[in-house]
């Protein structure tokens, strides 16, 4: 591993370069601290924040300004556009635009490209991007946390990506990717801490689930709008809702005609996944809670006033402090404390 991601390990160096907090860069001599950054820019690389050609070819890497020039629009390893700004589905930056870019804050002469037949944008992005910025912890979805980042490792290693994936849960001391993601004090709390700098506290990946940790959404704080709660429950629970009921019509065929260790197994099986249900219904009906606030996720608010209102659904608890003070009177300058005065949730 160590010797295989030389050139990956400083992609994802120079990408979250602009977002190391408080750790000092001299983290990434330590093998664990590579392998936390690595996967952390794979969830990046899933939600569309990095573009992942960078590591696949670093000639396309843009040249940094110089010391005194001004600040660029996005960090350089950002997935753009052909205005230099994050890319949308309809506008991806095409590697020969890439290649004509001068620097990483002077766009590229377009009319010489046209001249020379050049495409502007790609409609060959090597990766699936989830651009509803909700990608889900659940085995047997399609956009599962874990498939996704599987996916990022294989356009990275190809057939040694399997292995890449062994060694860097043995470096982390997790039995696979689902117990780094899955569990909060893994992955989520490293992405906290390194999203960190003094008081401010930014999370771009929000983890949220059900009270058993077995069902779980994360987003992605750029993406987030008004209908992203929606889209939540509608497209993602609803329908594991759904999946799990009918699972448990199966538990419950010919249990009857079931005896002794057999139906002890089943009935445990049943009752299991009917309380797996209640979580999954108790999760649906919080997050409905909160989406009928229409809550706007005003980015001058800061991520954690943005992140309060889903308190009950994040393990940090970071949310519920800041939901108790927003709810007390304090930061009546943010708009989410405005509009939780509108719902009559502010006391006083």
């Amino acid at each position: 591993y160590s010797e295989s991601n030389i050139e990956v390990n400083k992609i994802v160096e120079e990408d979250n370069a602009d977002d190391i907090g408080e750790q000092d860069q001299l983290q990434f001599v330590n093998p664990k601290s590579e392998t936390e950054n690595l996967l952390m820019w794979c969830v990046g690389g899933v939600f569309g924040r990095w573009d992942v050609r960078f590591a696949l070819d670093s000639s396309l890497l843009p040249k940094l300004q110089d010391p005194f020039d001004p600040l660029p629009r996005c960090s350089p390893g950002t997935l753009v556009g052909t205005d230099g700004l994050p890319a949308t589905p309809e506008n991806i930056a095409s590697e020969a635009w890439l290649r004509a870019r001068p620097n990483v804050i002077t766009l590229p002469d377009t009319a010489a490209l046209i001249a020379k037949h050049q495409p502007l944008t790609t409609n060959d992005y090597p990766l699936r991007i989830e651009w509803d910025g909700i990608v889900p912890d659940d085995e047997i979805h399609s956009n599962d946390i874990v498939r996704r980042v599987r996916d990022v490792l294989t356009l990275l290693w190809g057939k040694r990506a399997g292995d890449i994936e062994r060694e860097a849960c043995e470096i982390l001391g997790v039995a696979s990717l689902r117990e780094y993601f899955r569990q909060p004090k893994f992955f989520f709390d490293f992405h906290i801490k390194r999203y960190s700098k003094s008081r401010r506290k930014a999370p771009l990946y929000w983890l949220l689930q059900t009270k058993s940790r077995r069902y779980g959404l994360w987003l992605y704080y750029h993406r987030l709008t008004t209908d992203t709660l929606y889209r939540a429950a509608r497209e993602y629970i609803d329908p594991k809702i759904t999946l799990e009921e009918n699972r448990l019509q199966e538990l419950q065929m010919g249990i009857k005609e079931m005896q002794g260790a057999a139906r002890k197994n089943r009935e445990r099986d049943i009752t299991a996944q009917t309380d797996f249900i209640a979580e999954l219904k108790a999760f649906r009906k919080t997050l409905d809670r909160v989406a009928l606030l229409d809550l706007p996720f005003d980015r001058n608010d800061g991520v954690i006033l943005n992140i309060a209102p889903l308190h009950e659904l994040t393990p940090w608890k970071e949310a519920g402090k800041m939901w108790n003070e927003l709810v007390s009177g304090k930061y009546e300058w943010s708009t989410i404390s405005q509009h939780l005065r509108k719902h009559k949730l502010v006391k006083g």
